[in-house]
């Protein structure tokens, strides 16, 4: 699940607390990219 800049702050708030708690664990290329999955 990836957000974009563009996205509305409160999705990618929320996005982005789960994905500092994934890129503890799992270090992936993106920008809020919480899971392993094609980036636009």
């Amino acid at each position: 699940y990836c957000v974009s800049r563009e996205e509305e702050e409160g999705v990618r708030i929320r996005s982005y607390i789960v994905y500092s708690i994934r890129k503890q664990k799992e270090k992936k290329v993106g920008a809020y990219c919480i899971r392993p999955q094609r980036s636009i």
